[in-house]
């Protein structure tokens, strides 16, 4: 008996620690903190288009270590790209990632061509970003979506 209770006890341990990890993000939420540290691109695919026509398409990877992303936990980064870097500010809400320039700008997307950023996935060592922005300029509407591809440093 002592044994049976000893292999069942043994089975609930390893059935517990077995569970889902916390990468998974099926309800669409991230958690912003996984996020901060130092990200390089290392593949950028996408396409623009005006009226459903293809103008650009892009499948691009990136060896050199000239192009990153720094995130603080402070919800400020830094865009550094071929030893020039500037600063903005971000926020992630569920899966949407904003970025700013200054403190002082606003969340909202007023721009003439607003964009929608999604966390397409965030583990420990991947990060991808959807950028898509739809827009409709002298009676033609235009798409550019583009997916960059991170890895941590």
């Amino acid at each position: 008996m002592k044994k049976l209770f000893l292999i069942v006890a043994a089975l609930f341990v390893a059935i517990s620690f077995s569970a889902c990890s916390d990468d998974d993000d099926k309800d669409g939420n991230i958690n912003p903190e996984q996020i901060v540290g130092k990200w390089q691109l290392v593949r950028e695919v996408g396409y623009s288009s005006k009226d459903g026509v293809k103008l650009d398409e892009v499948d691009d990877s990136y060896a050199e270590d000239n192009m990153f992303l720094v995130f603080n936990a402070d919800g400020t980064a830094l865009n550094i790209q071929d030893g020039n870097q500037y600063q903005f500010y971000y926020k992630i809400e569920g899966n949407i990632y904003s970025d700013r320039e200054s403190p002082n700008d606003s969340w909202e997307n007023d721009s003439d061509h607003p964009s929608v950023r999604t966390i397409q996935k965030l583990t420990n060592s991947e990060l991808v970003i959807k950028d898509n922005r739809e827009y409709t300029e002298e009676g033609s509407k235009y798409i550019d979506s583009y997916t960059d591809y991170y890895i941590r440093k």
